[in-house]
């Protein structure tokens, strides 16, 4: 069986939907802030999708292959990739300790006030939650694209056996 095809539609799928579904998430937040602006969602549009088809271009086609060559190409393991590929650059990325040597102190609106995320260049447990929060659901995207991926693959693998018998 000829895997090519198989391999170019599964990894397309798996490129669209991390690229596309942060692109949709942070284009919708900033659409709902209270001053929308055009130029600003587009752009945080297209940064968004750059820095997802980076996370798919280092860590998810890397990892697939690892998986391939090691025979653990399993749906719980693609999905596991996927979530490790979203979260770990993010958990890089916004560590907020890397702030702690300025004595840096920050605050955000949590929906309904302004609350302390880091105290002195210390994280606040709000700060500690926000952090895993953000990580969390970087991860769920790269999940679900690994699920994407997965769903892909076995379906134009039941396909193409279909039209060998």
């Amino acid at each position: 069986m000829n895997n090519e095809p198989r391999w170019l539609w599964s990894l397309t799928a798996a490129t669209l939907v991390p690229t596309c579904l942060p692109t949709i998430y942070f284009s919708v937040l900033a659409l709902a802030s209270p001053y929308p602006n055009s130029s600003a969602v587009l752009l945080i549009a297209i940064v968004a999708f750059i820095v997802s088809l980076v996370h798919v271009i280092l860590f998810g086609i890397p990892g697939l292959l690892l998986l391939s060559k090691m025979r653990q190409f399993t749906g719980w393991s693609i999905c596991l990739l996927g979530f490790l590929a979203g979260c770990l650059p993010m958990g890089l990325w916004s560590w907020p300790l890397k702030s702690s040597l300025h004595g840096a102190s920050e605050s955000h609106w949590d929906g309904e006030k302004i609350v302390s995320s880091m105290a002195d260049g210390i994280p606040t447990l709000v700060g500690w939650i926000s952090y895993v929060e953000g990580v969390m659901w970087m991860g769920a995207m790269g999940a679900v694209s690994g699920l994407v991926f997965w769903v892909v693959w076995n379906k134009s693998g039941s396909s193409s056996r279909r039209e060998e018998h």
